[in-house]
């Protein structure tokens, strides 16, 4: 079976999978957790019985893409796994979403966006390792609008979700790291060193959500902001791992934090 073909096998699973989903009821379990002394309950529902499973089947197809690159660079199971976080985090997010949209002809599109999206990203991912091939610099530029954009659709429903601060920031940490991974690996070969800072990228992230729970502002703001932060956050390691990080390169990202955070504290109070 062709590399294509996999993706497509896998592709027609998803839509059907969100299909059922609309359509069919699964028994909700529920998961008592006790953390810190408080009791926490967690649902899992349909959607997300669903999502589980889904994102399991593209994460086995992301690692069969990985593992039949002839370029791989590094063959251990902490590199090719970094390919999964992107597409999996697409995957499960489209289940959590898809009970939020209200009528069956925008669920159809965002279903059709969701497997477009899908094998645009394996294919990407793809091509991004042969480092010399013509589709390698646009395969990367396309991975990192995805991975943003990934981020602050997270970042906004996070904010707007009523949570206590534990876990709003445990979940920035743990998603902000994960999606790190994608922007990370094309300039660290090392697995390790790759986990390494994006663990570092996560807490940094979680920190800035625990702070960001004691300040009353929109959730789309709120979004945003955490957004920038990750971008500063993403932008410095980067740089630092390209070996061009300089006095300037800070500075150009300092005054970046200063004029977007201002217009978005700014956009808040018109809210």
């Amino acid at each position: 079976m062709s590399r294509s073909e996999q993706t497509w096998i896998t592709i027609g699973f998803i839509i059907c999978g969100l299909l059922l989903a609309s359509l069919i009821t699964l028994p909700t379990r529920l998961i008592t957790l006790t953390v810190l002394g408080s009791e926490l309950q967690l649902s899992i529902n349909t959607t997300v019985q669903f999502g589980i499973l889904l994102t399991a089947l593209v994460c086995l197809c992301s690692e069969m893409t990985v593992r039949s690159h002839p370029n791989l660079p590094d063959s251990s199971f902490g590199y090719s796994v970094t390919f999964w976080i992107l597409p999996g985090v697409i995957t499960f997010f489209s289940f959590i979403i898809l009970p939020n949209i209200p009528s069956w002809l925008l669920r159809v599109s965002f279903i059709g966006l969701v497997a477009l999206l899908l094998s645009l990203v394996l294919s990407m991912q793809y091509h991004t390792m042969d480092y010399s091939g013509k589709m390698a610099w646009p395969a990367r530029l396309t991975l990192q609008v995805a991975v943003y954009l990934a981020a602050l659709i997270f970042y906004i429903v996070i904010s707007s979700a009523p949570m206590r601060a534990l876990i709003s920031a445990t979940s920035v940490l743990a998603v902000s790291a994960m999606l790190s991974l994608e922007l990370i690996r094309e300039l660290e070969s090392n697995s390790k060193r790759i986990w390494l800072y994006a663990l570092i990228i996560g807490l940094v992230m979680s920190e800035c959500k625990w702070a960001l729970n004691y300040v009353k502002m929109d959730a789309r703001v709120g979004g945003a902001i955490l957004l920038l932060l990750y971008y500063l956050a993403t932008g410095l390691t980067r740089s630092m791992l390209q070996k061009r990080l300089s006095g300037r390169v800070v500075l150009e990202y300092s005054l970046i934090a200063v004029f977007c955070g201002s217009l978005l504290l700014l956009v808040n109070r018109w809210l």
